[in-house]
């Protein structure tokens, strides 16, 4: 008698015990949270592996809710609430480089179309038609979104450049040509009565050693000038620009469209200071910029007089150069 009461106890204490499981699992979570998972590919069911970019979900309250992808490109992003409520993926962000320290691979940009349109960070994808419905809670909704390509960017350096007494300045960076951008700013230039007396020219991997030009026409900004190209360095003028020294100035080449590139200013710039190899006439010989000139040896730009007959001015200016690698 005494051994079946103990089998009544221990039976009662297992399913005791069994409820207390069942329970503490449905606190953890509520009961009442899901999980929209959201996973990138390159064509709507290729897995596309990229991590650190950022998946918007527009909830029904219209509140935004994210999640940072992993190193397989899922991003898992919590919801709550009842039931039966619809979640639209909006867009899916990658990582500004600008600001991040030399060394740095964690920026993440989208590969542009060609022909370029300018040469600033692309960091932000829309996306559209894609739902995904949470009918209960405790489980995960997948879904895939199609992404364009992405890049990853490496800061390659991040420093100041000095001259010589007579205004030289050459530098390089990397172990071979690369796609990228170049960032420059608080430029330093003599002045020489309103002439033309300092000049910046960004070099090319191209054999022919295409380069383009700027000209220092005043003590405040970059006014022009001319892309060489083509086996005879044919000068290409590239209009009317006025961009400060104080900068930012920007220049991509992407390593795309059989050299294409574009310059700009400070972001915000008028499009009618925006450059492009398309707004000059397209791909050409005289106008392709295939990639940055890196490498021991090489100079990705240089600074130099234009007039003076090696005058002593100093000058000086901060640059970020940036390296493009597509996952």
């Amino acid at each position: 008698m005494r051994k079946f009461h103990l089998f009544k106890l221990a039976v009662v204490f297992i399913i005791l015990n069994s409820l207390f499981l069942i329970f503490g699992c449905s606190s953890s979570n509520n009961n009442s949270t899901a999980n929209v998972v959201v996973q990138l590919t390159t064509d709507g069911t290729t897995a596309y592996p990229v991590d650190q970019m950022t998946v918007s979900i527009l909830a029904p309250d219209g509140s935004v809710l994210t999640g940072v992808t992993n190193t397989n490109g899922v991003a898992t992003i919590t919801v709550t609430g009842p039931g039966d409520a619809d979640y639209d993926v909006i867009s899916v962000a990658g990582v500004d480089a600008t600001s991040l320290a030399e060394g740095s691979t964690a920026g993440r940009e989208f590969v542009k179309s060609n022909p370029l349109a300018n040469p600033y960070p692309y960091l932000t994808c829309p996306i559209s038609g894609v739902t995904v419905t949470v009918t209960e809670p405790g489980y995960d909704y997948n879904v895939n979104i199609t992404v364009p390509s992405i890049n990853e960017i490496t800061v390659l350096e991040v420093a100041s450049a000095t001259s010589d007494t007579y205004g030289h300045i050459d530098v390089t960076a990397g172990t071979a040509a690369f796609a990228g951008r170049l960032m420059l700013s608080n430029l330093v230039f003599g002045s020489n009565g309103g002439s033309p007396e300092a000049s910046l020219g960004i070099l090319s991997s191209d054999p022919n050693g295409n380069k383009l030009v700027l000209y220092q026409d005043t003590t405040t900004a970059l006014t022009g000038d001319n892309f060489y190209g083509g086996p005879s360095l044919t000068s290409t003028s590239i209009g009317s620009i006025s961009y400060l020294l104080a900068g930012p100035v920007y220049f991509e080449a992407p390593g795309t469209g059989s050299g294409d590139w574009a310059l700009g200013y400070n972001l915000s710039v008028a499009s009618a200071d925006l450059v492009t190899r398309a707004g000059l006439g397209g791909a050409n010989a005289t106008l392709n910029f295939p990639d940055f000139n890196g490498g021991t040896g090489n100079f990705v730009f240089q600074i130099g007089q234009t007039i003076g007959n090696n005058a002593p001015y100093v000058y000086s200016c901060d640059y970020r150069i940036f390296q493009f690698t597509k996952f």
